[in-house]
């Protein structure tokens, strides 16, 4: 007589097992997906009350506002248009970045970047662009379109697989340079290397000859290279061989692979890696300086050797700020400063165009020294 099989053979253990896993595979995806479309309706809903609340403050007001801040009221003296705005619900998902969402004021319109993690309704995944028209199928910006950041307009230029601005950065309160206390700091210890830019509250750029309405309204503000990073002053002498310091301070301080620092959101102070992928578009170091730089010498000084601008980037000669407090080589150097990890405990990274030469130089500076800035697109 046949007895009855009990339990299961470990063949059919690892068939149901397997079946279990797809099943809970299937469920997890199911929830993930679940969660992506919430948060979209949820993003899409917060953007309509926000344009909502901008076509009222316009109404009212006469035009949009400069700014808006995540988090805070939109309002106007005593009128309120919105209690709160609301930020950017957290996603997990690579297709759209953690960053809020992203308000500027166009002219007479504005802009008001936002990410689909899934497609919803006519609108497809990815960057997206709410106007005072509608919103945008695609990002608000697009590499060729001026960049507008801090009331200032930057030109951008597509070079092989980068954008770049074609204008040297300009943001900040002006302040004067120096070599005494108590307005700059001698961040050597007595060996006479000062920092003017020492207000963690404030950007504050230095100006050729301390003129901002000439000096920087054509050449771009000069940064010492903590201040372009968004460190403070200290961190000019501090040692970042392994990417961090605190810089005597109580918290610590990371470059990033495409640190932001000053530029805008989105954007990053360029760095080696930027201009080495530059530099092999253009033919070599050698001679990309002279494919950089502007052309002519209403800037820049005679001869302006081999200055043929190919590239798109205008390279334009505000010179430097030296450690001593002086100015230096306006109209004879471009010398834009890198946010690379510095070479050593003091200085920094830097690209050099020359007035008579094609060469696009690389070496360290002092990182208190005032440099101009470009940013490149993340």
């Amino acid at each position: 007589m046949k007895k009855n099989k009990l339990g299961f053979t470990l063949i059919e253990l690892m068939v149901v097992l397997g079946i279990i896993g797809i099943i809970l595979s299937l469920t997890v995806v199911s929830v993930s997906n679940v969660r992506q479309n919430t948060r979209n309706v949820e993003r899409i809903s917060d953007v309509k009350q926000i344009q909502a609340a901008l076509e009222l403050y316009r109404t009212n007001e006469g035009g949009y506002p400069t700014s808006i801040t995540i988090g805070e009221a939109l309002a106007s003296g005593s009128t309120t248009y919105m209690n709160i705005i609301p930020s950017n619900p957290v996603d997990d998902s690579a297709v759209c970045p953690t960053s809020d969402f992203v308000y500027s004021k166009v002219g007479a319109s504005y802009t008001l970047e936002f990410c689909l993690t899934k497609a919803s309704g006519n609108l497809t995944a990815g960057p997206k662009c709410a106007t005072s028209q509608g919103v945008l199928d695609r990002s608000c910006f697009t590499c060729g379109d001026n960049l507008v950041y801090e009331a200032e307009s930057y030109p951008t230029i597509e070079i092989d697989t980068q954008c770049w601005t074609t204008k040297n950065l300009n943001i900040g309160t002006k302040i004067n340079s120096g070599n005494s206390e108590p307005a700059c700091h001698d961040v050597s210890g007595g060996s006479g290397v000062w920092s003017c830019q020492v207000d963690p509250a404030t950007v504050e750029k230095y100006c050729q000859n301390d003129d901002a309405s000439s000096e920087c309204a054509t050449y771009g503000g000069l940064y010492e290279w903590a201040e372009a990073m968004g460190f403070p002053y200290q961190c000019n002498n501090a040692d970042f061989s392994s990417g961090s310091s605190n810089c005597g301070t109580g918290s610590t301080y990371t470059i990033a692979d495409e640190h932001q620092g000053i530029c805008p959101t989105g954007w990053h102070i360029a760095n080696y890696a930027d201009t080495a992928i530059l530099y092999t578009y253009l033919g070599g170091a050698s001679v990309a300086g002279g494919k950089m730089k502007e052309t002519g010498t209403v800037h820049w000084t005679s001869p302006n050797t081999g200055a043929d601008n190919s590239s798109g980037l205008t390279g334009l000669p505000g010179g430097y700020r030296n450690t001593n407090g002086a100015y230096f080589s306006l109209q004879y150097n471009a010398i834009f400063s890198m946010s690379t990890i510095p070479a050593s405990a003091t200085n920094g990274g830097l690209v050099d165009l020359v007035f008579n030469d094609t060469l696009a130089n690389e070496y360290n500076m002092n990182r208190a020294a005032g440099l101009s800035v470009r940013c490149v697109k993340n």
